[in-house]
C-alpha cells in the first residue's frame, strides 16, 4: 500500500488490485483514477477506458508493454497445435526460458545490417507476447547500445499508435528511463489506444506529484482531480515478500518451487515448476533411500548462492532499473537481483549439487542429528 497522505479519507471505494472485491467493481459510468501502470495497472486501464465516464491515469513510469497480438484459432488449428505437444514439451525443458518457441538470434544487434535487424524486430513484434523481449538478439540484455536499438524500435511502434504527441512523449519517452526489458514487460491488448478517448487522462507525477488523497479526489501540486473510485496498481513485495513475512526461523524440509532466487519471473512457470518439481523428486527418493529425514540448506552455501546472483546481475542491465526484480520497489528492501536469468544454468547448478551428493544442504536422521550426510 503506498503511503499516500490523506488516504482514509476518501469517501469512494480505494482498491488496491491485490484485494479486488471477488463481488467485482464497477466502473462504468464512474470517474476513475488509477495509480500505478504496471502490470495490473495495465489491465485495469485498458478495461476501464471504454466504459469510464473519466479516467485518470497516475504514472510514476512508463511501461515498455507489448502487443499480445492474440488470435482465434479454429477447431482444426487447435488440433494441428496439439499434435506437436510431445516435442513442444521436450524443447521447452532444454530453452532458456521455459517456452518451446522464444529463442535468442545469437547473433549481437550490433553485427547484422539494418535491414536484418529490422526483420528481426519485425517478426518477434509480429509474434507478438514476449518474443520481442526475449526472443530477438542475445546482447540486448547486456549491451546498452544494443538494447537502444530494441527500445527506439519499441517507442516508434508505440508512439505511431498514439494519436497525441504529448501524451506519446509520455507513454514513449524518446529516451528511456531505463534499458527496456530491465523492468518486466506486461503484455497488453489495446493499452496504449485507451490514451487516444477523449475521456482520459494521463499524469505524469514527475511534473505534478501526488499531494495528498482528498475525500472527493486527488490532490497533486497542481490541481486537484475528482473521483469516485481511486485503483492502487502500486505493486507486490514480489519474490520474496511472501516468505519474509513467516515468522519460523530455520524450516527443515521446507522445498519451495517457483520461489525467490530461482529462475521464476524469468521462465515459464509451469515449466519452471515442473523442472524443479523433477529435482525435488529426485531429492526426496535419495532421502528415503538412504535413511534421510531432514534436510536443510547451509548458511554458507545460500551466502555464496546470493553472492553467485550478484555476480551474474553484473553481467546485465538489470541493475539499471529500480524494479522489483531487485527489490527496489519496497522502501528499505535489500537491492538484490531476485530471480536466476537463465533457466539451464540454473539446472546445471541443481544438478551439479545432486550429483555430489547434494552439496550446500545438511542431511540429517533425526531432529538432534542435523550433520550427517553430505555437507
Amino acid at each position: 500500500m503506498p503511503p499516500l497522505p490523506g488516504i482514509e479519507r476518501f469517501s469512494g471505494p480505494c482498491v488496491h488490485t491485490a484485494h479486488w472485491p471477488q463481488e467485482g467493481l464497477d466502473l462504468s459510468g464512474k470517474r476513475v483514477g488509477v495509480i500505478g501502470t504496471g502490470a495490473s495497472g495495465v489491465q485495469v486501464i485498458q478495461e476501464a477506458g471504454p466504459v469510464a465516464s473519466q479516467l485518470t491515469v497516475f504514472q510514476r513510469t512508463p511501461n515498455f508493454a507489448l502487443p499480445m497480438q492474440q488470435r482465434k484459432f479454429d477447431a482444426q488449428a487447435q488440433r494441428d497445435m496439439k499434435a506437436h505437444y510431445p516435442e513442444w514439451f521436450r524443447d521447452r525443458a532444454r530453452s532458456g526460458g521455459g517456452l518451446h518457441d522464444i529463442r535468442p538470434d545469437h547473433r549481437s544487434a550490433l553485427a547484422v545490417t539494418e535491414a536484418e535487424r529490422l526483420a528481426v524486430f519485425e517478426s518477434a513484434w509480429q509474434n507478438g507476447g514476449f518474443h520481442f523481449w526475449a526472443g530477438t538478439f542475445r546482447d540486448i540484455a547486456q549491451n546498452l547500445e544494443a538494447n537502444r536499438l530494441a527500445y527506439d524500435f519499441w517507442r516508434d511502434k508505440t508512439r505511431a499508435r498514439l494519436t497525441n504527441a504529448v501524451t506519446a512523449a509520455k507513454l514513449a519517452p524518446t529516451n528511456p528511463p531505463h534499458p527496456f526489458g530491465s523492468k518486466r514487460p506486461s503484455l497488453e491488448q489495446g493499452y496504449f489506444e485507451v490514451f487516444n478517448q477523449g475521456n482520459v487522462a494521463l499524469v505524469d507525477l514527475h511534473e505534478e506529484p501526488i499531494e495528498t488523497i482528498t475525500p472527493t479526489g486527488v490532490r497533486t501540486a497542481l490541481r486537484q482531480y475528482e473521483l469516485d473510485i481511486i485503483v492502487l496498481a502500486t505493486g507486490f513485495d514480489a519474490g520474496t515478500g511472501g516468505l519474509t513475512q513467516i515468522d519460523i526461523p530455520d524450516f527443515p524440509n521446507l522445498l519451495v518451487v517457483y520461489g525467490p532466487q530461482s529462475p521464476t519471473s524469468f521462465c515459464n512457470g509451469p515449466t519452471c515448476a515442473e523442472l524443479q518439481g523433477d529435482w525435488v523428486v529426485e531429492c526426496l527418493a535419495h532421502l528415503r533411500d538412504n535413511g534421510f529425514t531432514r534436510i536443510e540448506a547451509e548458511v554458507a552455501a545460500s551466502e555464496r548462492w546470493t553472492g553467485h546472483l550478484a555476480e551474474v546481475a553484473e553481467g546485465t542491465l538489470l541493475p539499471l532499473a529500480d524494479s522489483w526484480y531487485m527489490g527496489a520497489n519496497i522502501p528499505g528492501k535489500p537491492r538484490q537481483l531476485l530471480n536466476y536469468p537463465g533457466l539451464q544454468q540454473y539446472l546445471e547448478h541443481c544438478r551439479a549439487s545432486a550429483g555430489d551428493g547434494y552439496t550446500g544442504f545438511t542431511l540429517g536422521r533425526s531432529r538432534n542429528d542435523r550433520h550427517e550426510g553430505k555437507g
